[in-house]
């Protein structure tokens, strides 16, 4: 499920997930980024999160669950 495309939180995945704003954004801090920083975020199925920043922008993400 994407948290975070282009920079913009994906409010409606977060509702329809029963996330909030804050906890996004303490799952941000707890990697040292701001939402600033991120260009993509992403909750996996098993519950991780993945983030690209804009410094380090993945090309080809590939998804291996």
């Amino acid at each position: 499920m994407e948290l975070v495309m282009d920079g913009e939180v994906m409010k409606e995945n977060l509702e329809q997930n029963k996330l909030t704003e804050s906890w996004l954004y303490s799952e941000f801090k707890k990697r040292n980024l701001t939402q600033q920083n991120v260009l993509y975020a992403v909750l996996s199925a098993n519950g991780n999160m993945y983030v690209d920043t804009y410094e380090n922008h993945i090309h080809l993400p590939i998804d291996e669950e």
